[in-house]
């Protein structure tokens, strides 16, 4: 029996597409890699899309996405009460799974059971978790409709302030108050750390190549490795809650937020290219897949960051695979990452990936409104077919945006019509892991 083939799939976190294939692609591309000009992430977020690659599942299928009851750090991907999950279908293949992850959200506490794992979270990124965990889920709730009634979340604070004590709400007040001053006190020692630590350029990645290097890996192995040098905070934009009211209400120059961004990818990829030539050489017969979990808005449609929209900017992401032919002429959904992941774990060469339409979820949307920009919970789900984009508000019933990128007519109707099987699927989805959950 051929000796099964090494299978890495490198994560870099919230790189966009454009700046990928200006700064990354040139570097890989001489080492045999071939590049993907239609992928879309499944989500805007890191939790949800992750949970996709190594599911094959949709966010409304696995579950790992925001709900009513959830923040960002509570959504967990909970792999038992799922059919797939690709470190755990590797290991009985006889794989040794390993993660290597500078992002928190990442780890066995969030769901991802890896059989080695090297999460660099430095002893401030804990304090910083733990203060986050200090608003509680209902706090975050009730924080939102406050300022939902009085359109307040692009406000000053102290405007924000007054509308908590109108309201009544002096606990979360006294709690937010609490968190902000812990979290500048935070910042402020990196800040004073920052020569010696290299933050927040490097923000892990000179650790984990370290530590990827000299690991001595029980072969065949699995690698998922994340790197988060593209994410915000930036060098010249350091405090990410802060600037982003600033620049959604335009008092923020957004060149300065693509220069920080653009000098933080050109420090990620000098170390991507020394990371996929240790990969190629060490490993032996690697598979190599490097791609992103979302982008980045950087100014457009007046917004920065993730999580909150359905734009290009953020679900259309590099892809770039090395060792592996993915065949298809449409879409590539980063959900079949775990499809070729498999084949190239059963020896395959070559795997068709092709997809009429494939599909993104949105569970929380940033809505503007007379006095700012809210937050509110929302099922939103964009549609890739052929030359044509719809993005359809599932509540509402209605598309909100589409696209032709062609300049041909948008075939709405056909388009809502895929949405609204997809949605019959999910449910049916949902309902066996539910039946699955209690046998």
């Amino acid at each position: 029996m051929a000796r099964r083939k090494n299978v890495v799939l490198i994560v870099l976190d919230t790189l966009r597409k454009d700046y990928g294939d200006r700064y990354i692609w040139p570097l890989l591309k001489k080492y045999g890699f071939k590049k993907y000009d239609n992928a879309v992430s499944t989500a805007p977020w890191t939790t949800p899309s992750h949970a996709s690659m190594l599911t094959g599942l949709y966010p409304s299928q696995h579950g790992a996405h925001l709900t009513k009851k959830d923040t960002l750090l509570t959504v967990k991907l909970n792999a038992s009460r799922l059919p797939f999950f690709l470190p755990r279908e590797l290991k009985e293949l006889g794989y040794t799974t390993y993660l290597f992850s500078a992002n928190p959200l990442l780890s066995k506490e969030t769901g991802y059971l890896f059989d080695v794992e090297d999460v660099k979270v430095d002893f401030l990124d804990r304090i910083n978790l733990k203060i986050g965990q200090l608003i509680k889920t209902e706090d975050a709730k009730r924080f939102r409709e406050t300022m939902i009634k009085h359109g307040a979340r692009s406000e000053p604070y102290w405007k924000k302030v007054f509308f908590l004590l109108r309201e009544g709400e002096v606990k979360i007040l006294l709690k937010l108050g609490l968190v902000e001053v812990l979290k500048t006190y935070v910042n402020t020692l990196r800040l004073i750390s920052s020569p010696l630590t290299g933050w927040p350029l490097d923000k892990g990645v000179t650790y984990l190549l370290r530590r990827i290097k000299h690991t001595t890996y029980r072969e065949p192995s699995f690698l998922l490795i994340n790197l988060i040098e593209a994410h915000e905070p930036y060098r010249w934009v350091l405090f990410a809650d802060a600037y982003r009211n600033r620049f959604v209400n335009g008092r923020l120059n957004s060149n300065v937020v693509r220069k920080a961004y653009e000098k933080s990818v050109i420090y990620l990829a000098k170390h991507v290219k020394t990371l996929a030539e240790l990969l190629i050489s060490e490993l032996n017969n690697p598979i190599i897949i490097i791609t992103s979990d979302h982008g980045q808005l950087l100014g457009e449609n007046g917004a920065f960051g993730h999580n909150s929209y359905l734009h290009d900017e953020l679900i259309r992401v590099p892809l770039y695979i090395y060792g592996i032919q993915a065949k298809t002429d449409s879409w590539l959904s980063l959900r079949r990452i775990y499809d070729i992941s498999k084949a190239a774990a059963q020896g395959k060469d070559v795997i068709d990936v092709s997809e009429k339409t494939v599909f993104s979820e949105l569970f929380l949307c940033h809505e503007k409104k007379p006095k700012g920009v809210v937050s509110v919970p929302c099922h939103r789900i964009a549609a890739y077919q052929g030359p044509w984009k719809v993005v359809y508000d599932v509540k509402e019933g209605s598309v909100v945006h589409k696209i032709s990128y062609d300049g041909s007519m948008v075939n709405e109707r056909k388009l809502v019509e895929e949405i609204k099987n997809f949605l019959k699927k999910s449910k049916l989805i949902r309902i066996r892991r539910v039946f699955t959950r209690g046998s």
